[in-house]
């Protein structure tokens, strides 16, 4: 979904400013650390994913604190769309 949506907007010629690339880096930043926090809690037995990649995982720990770390609201929204993230894993809650 990402590829589309940066090569429709290279089509219609949108690009952004210096201001909007370091914006772009730092929600790429978060997500990093985001996967990287599954990665973690997964090895640590925290949650278990059934996948060989934790996406479904990483979704959920995007829908939950994604907004609270300020993450990309287009990553949030699609994470609250995963239906199997939703399915597998409870939401997080307190310290978690």
């Amino acid at each position: 979904a990402r590829v589309v949506e940066q090569v429709g907007l290279r089509i219609l010629g949108v690009s952004a400013d210096f201001k909007g690339l370091v914006t772009q880096l730092i929600g790429e930043y978060k997500a990093l650390a985001l996967r990287m926090l599954a990665a973690e809690r997964l090895a640590q037995g925290l949650a278990k994913d059934r996948d060989a990649a934790p996406t479904h995982y990483e979704n959920r720990l995007t829908a939950d604190i994604g907004p609270s770390i300020g993450a990309d609201a287009a990553d949030v929204r699609r994470a609250v769309l995963d239906d199997h993230a939703a399915k597998r894993f409870r939401r997080l809650a307190g310290p978690d």
